[in-house]
């Protein structure tokens, strides 16, 4: 859309052309540039005019740039999902056209103040909610509410639940390509639910990621039970995990914002590649990668 808003209009026109009048099309766009100034802002509704124009029947905006994503990524901007929100509902002469809020829901306090704020229909949550998994609940209190230790019983409680559902409902095999197949979608949500955990736990981050050793359910049961043999008499003052804003999933990033950073063994240092061109990067990975595999044991096979 970034590229050419025509070329998307065009397919949403197409498809309304076909498709049944009571089956709906939704969009979900991201924010212009420079919003909030005149330039922006009119592009912001050049676009939301069009989108609507060409048969759009629900918009989801995420307030952020195209560029403000992974290392990049700012605070959401609510004020231009409260804009998209006002020009949605008035250029399509319905006061009720649903626009879905995207971004900067990392509690589940943040859900009725977006809403307060930006006058949306409805509010989605993506990166916090691969990590906690309730945000929704009305059942779940808010992290802002909870102590560390309450927090780590709650994620180790979702890493149990998630398992039992996963007996259930396996993964479908093979979804994520041939090597390690169903289980790296395992994986990859325990990972996520675990994350501030395993930053403080590296041995058992690396475990985790290990495809040869851990391939099962259970080998994922055990790995949770050696989690909170190690977390059952904590200090927890002394963990980086007791910081539960800056330590957590959704804010993995926030830290590389204004400089390259690396992470090591939970510890944040400044990167060795800060300040150099791709083509230097490429040879500080190389030459750390092999680093890495001359320092490997190397196995020798017995002779039978």
């Amino acid at each position: 859309m970034e590229e050419s808003v025509d070329n998307v209009c065009n397919i949403i026109s197409a498809m309304r052309r076909v498709i049944p009048r009571n089956v709906g099309i939704s969009v979900k766009m991201r924010i212009p540039e420079n919003v909030g100034e005149s330039v922006g802002d009119a592009i912001l509704k050049e676009r939301v005019c069009k989108l609507i124009d060409a048969g759009v029947d629900l918009l989801t905006v995420h307030g952020r740039t195209l560029k403000e994503n992974k290392t990049k990524v700012q605070e959401c901007n609510w004020d231009a999902i409260a804009q998209v929100v006002d020009i949605a509902r008035a250029h399509s002469e319905n006061n009720n056209f649903p626009v879905i809020a995207n971004g900067g829901i990392e509690y589940s306090s943040d859900v009725q103040r977006c809403l307060a704020h930006t006058g949306a229909s409805a509010v989605m949550s993506s990166e916090a909610l691969l990590e906690n998994p309730g945000l929704f609940s009305v059942e779940e209190k808010c992290d802002l509410d909870l102590s560390p230790e309450q927090i780590f019983q709650r994620q180790m409680r979702y890493c149990h639940e998630y398992l039992d559902f996963c007996i259930l409902y396996p993964p479908v095999p093979g979804s994520l390509g041939k090597a390690g197949g169903s289980f790296n979608c395992i994986r990859g949500h325990l990972f996520k639910i675990l994350y501030r955990y395993l930053e403080e736990q590296p041995d058992l981050r690396s475990k985790m990621a290990e495809l040869l050793s851990m391939t099962s359910i259970q080998d994922a049961r055990d790995l949770l039970h050696e989690i909170e043999g190690r977390y059952s008499a904590s200090d927890w003052n002394s963990k980086t995990s007791v910081d539960t804003r800056d330590s957590s999933w959704y804010r993995r990033h926030r830290d590389a914002k204004t400089s390259s950073r690396i992470r090591t063994r939970g510890q944040t240092s400044e990167s060795e590649l800060s300040g150099l061109s791709i083509a230097e990067k490429k040879l500080v990975i190389q030459r750390r990668i092999k680093k890495l595999k001359e320092s490997r044991p190397v196995n020798k096979l017995r002779a039978t």
